[in-house]
């Protein structure tokens, strides 16, 4: 009997074949290029590969959040892998775009929560600016485009710091940072 439901899981079904799909454009593709990111000099390609697992991981949260209602959409496994795709290909920058314009603002508003939390402030201090980004219940009343401008403003600032303490003999480095930035705003 056991034999018979191994042999039924193998048959090739809808369920089956968006999930291997799923698994080579969302799991194994991305780790080999991130494997070619991490052996390479270049930092656009790090900050591509990161990028993408900040969002993957923030879909796959979602989706276990919602799948009970997700189920039930038609074609949604379907979407899933053409939404992968999208994410993880350099050439549409998906990746870029759903991390600054959704999950970027989305994640600084968490951790400026969390660093109100005092058992989670340690945590959370690196990401904390010279800039406060504002407090909890102001950032509730502020529209969207606000809490954006500002978190893009704190990026800029960090990375004026960052350029400013590095030394004469980083200027290689410095060439480094401008692709970051450029990213982040």
């Amino acid at each position: 009997m056991l034999g018979l439901g191994f042999i039924f899981k193998l048959i090739p079904t809808y369920g089956n074949i968006t999930r291997i799909a799923a698994l080579l454009v969302g799991l194994f593709f991305p780790t080999l290029e991130s494997m070619k990111a991490i052996e390479s000099k270049q930092l656009g390609d790090d900050t591509q590969w990161l990028t993408y697992w900040v969002c993957y991981a923030t879909l796959i949260s979602l989706e276990t959040v919602a799948w009970s209602f997700l189920i039930w959409v038609p074609f949604y496994r379907l979407i899933r892998i053409a939404a992968l795709a999208w994410l993880v290909a350099p050439q549409t920058r998906g990746a870029t775009y759903v991390y600054t314009e959704f999950v970027r603002p989305f994640l600084l508003v968490a951790v400026a929560k969390a660093c109100e939390v005092p058992s989670l402030e340690p945590y959370f201090r690196d990401f904390a600016s010279t800039k406060p980004l504002s407090s909890p219940a102001a950032t509730s009343a502020k529209n969207f485009d606000t809490l954006k401008r500002e978190a893009g403003q704190a990026v800029e600032d960090t990375f004026e710091k960052v350029t400013q303490s590095a030394s004469a003999e980083e200027d290689d480095h410095r060439a480094a940072y401008q692709p970051l930035k450029a990213h982040a705003q």
